[in-house]
């Protein structure tokens, strides 16, 4: 059987890495018979505008964690119809996710939009050396505004999209760990919603991985009745050996017994250079050196962040610290699967006042949901602090946690079988090369 993933697999950071990874490496080592490989699409607009924020070196860097699992043939556009017409040619059964591929935004007010560019992008601050440095960079920022506010962001897909599979598109159509993620479910328009009833209906099998999207596809009704089994990331199912890292601690001068506390917050954000101001002094006030971990930060006592790591080699950082202090999801889950302690703050959740956050529910199977904040008016330096303090002190109950942690594995491998065993019996035997 050809087994092609559709994914997000080149937005270039940890968490998409990791998923696509862990995911098809499984599937090839536990059904070698079969041919599995990640399909290299490429939503053209998402992709051009992701790797223009990106240096040449970590393209590269992260290019080459997953070159052995791409197709042979690579897509970017905008379209659908072309992916549509290779799949059909070259694979028996499709999987969409794991990531947030149902996603829907409601585009906000004009002045909604204007109101956060200028927050987001008040680190660019204007130039006071001279007046005209000052107009030109007052100038600057509001042409970033407008392109960035009125011209659309390149990297929402509209719906339909090629990760919506088509109903007519001829091979076994399922979804592993989809995600709406923070979508405006109550703002999508029936017509668009009688349309998502049709695609999902059209899946053969139905995996997502948090309850908000288990509740988006019951709300559906689907007439036959097919239900969405939650299923933990794929990133659970990865158990390879993670990279020596002691050159780099080395280069950095970093001496055995130092105890480090780990930041991965990205700077020249509002909230990032506010985590900067209170987490950094904070930490070392008690007693940590602070380390960057992915996201580059000079303010840290060893920016390793700074230059350009594997993957693999981040998570083995991640492993070797004492504390760790994130803004993000999967950088938990290293920290959980190398039993370090740590603090999450879902900016994201903060960012756009959401009534749930995707961490803190995946913390919540944990029992390990008060290590995260996610709303607004917990957001603060002395909310930040207190979370620290209750995180630093906490009898972290590693074998508890670690049971935790198989369950998940385990459930990602049930998923698993189910999709290949259900798709070994509905094998139309159609040859596709």
């Amino acid at each position: 059987m050809k087994i092609g993933i559709l994914t997000y697999h080149y937005v270039y950071n940890e968490g998409a890495i990791w998923q696509a990874y862990s995911l098809c490496n499984y599937l090839r080592a536990r059904w070698p018979e079969h041919r599995t490989e990640i399909i290299d699409y490429r939503h053209k607009s998402k992709y051009e505008s992701i790797i223009s924020m990106r240096s040449p070196e970590l393209l590269d860097v992260y290019d080459r964690v997953l070159a052995d699992f791409l197709s042979d043939n690579a897509m970017v556009d905008n379209g659908s119809a072309s992916v549509f017409s290779w799949i059909t040619r070259h694979y028996d059964l499709v999987i969409v996710g794991s990531d947030i591929i149902w996603q829907y935004e409601r585009r906000p007010t004009v002045f909604s939009r204007v109101t956060r560019a200028f927050t987001q992008l008040c680190a660019m601050e204007p130039s006071r050396v001279s007046a005209y440095d000052y107009a030109r960079d007052v100038k600057n920022l509001g042409l970033r505004i407008l392109k960035r506010e009125f011209c659309g962001d390149p990297r929402q897909i509209a719906f339909p999209n090629a990760y919506w599979l088509h109903p007519d598109l001829d091979v076994i159509k399922t979804t592993f760990a989809a995600s709406v993620g923070y979508s405006d479910i109550q703002a999508i328009p029936d017509r668009m919603m009688n349309t998502m009833v049709t695609y999902i209906s059209a899946l053969n099998y139905i995996s997502v991985r948090d309850l908000p999207t288990r509740d988006f596809v019951e709300s559906l009704s689907l007439t036959d009745g097919k239900k969405a089994e939650v299923t933990p990331d794929p990133t659970w199912l990865f158990d390879d050996t993670l990279e020596n890292v002691d050159h780099v601690f080395a280069g950095h001068g970093i001496q055995t017994g130092t105890k480090l506390a780990g930041v991965l917050f990205p700077l020249k954000t509002e909230h990032g250079d506010k985590l900067n101001a209170w987490v950094v002094p904070y930490l070392r006030s008690k007693g940590y050196a602070v380390v960057s971990v992915i996201d580059p930060n000079p303010n840290v006592d060893f920016d390793m962040a700074a230059g350009v790591l594997r993957p693999f080699e981040w998570w083995t950082v991640i492993e070797r610290l004492d504390f760790f202090v994130s803004v993000r999801t999967h950088p938990n889950i290293a920290a959980i699967k190398y039993e370090t302690p740590f603090a999450n703050i879902d900016i994201t959740a903060i960012r756009k006042n959401a009534r749930h956050s995707k961490t803190r529910d995946m913390l919540d199977v944990f029992g390990l949901g008060d290590c995260c904040i996610f709303r607004q008016d917990e957001f603060n330096c002395p909310g930040i602090e207190a979370l620290l303090e209750s995180c630093i002190n906490r009898n972290w109950n590693w074998s508890r946690i670690g049971a935790q942690r198989d369950t998940n594995r385990s459930r990602c491998v049930e998923v698993a079988e189910n999709i290949i065993r259900f798709s070994d019996a509905g094998q139309s035997g159609t040859d596709k090369s």
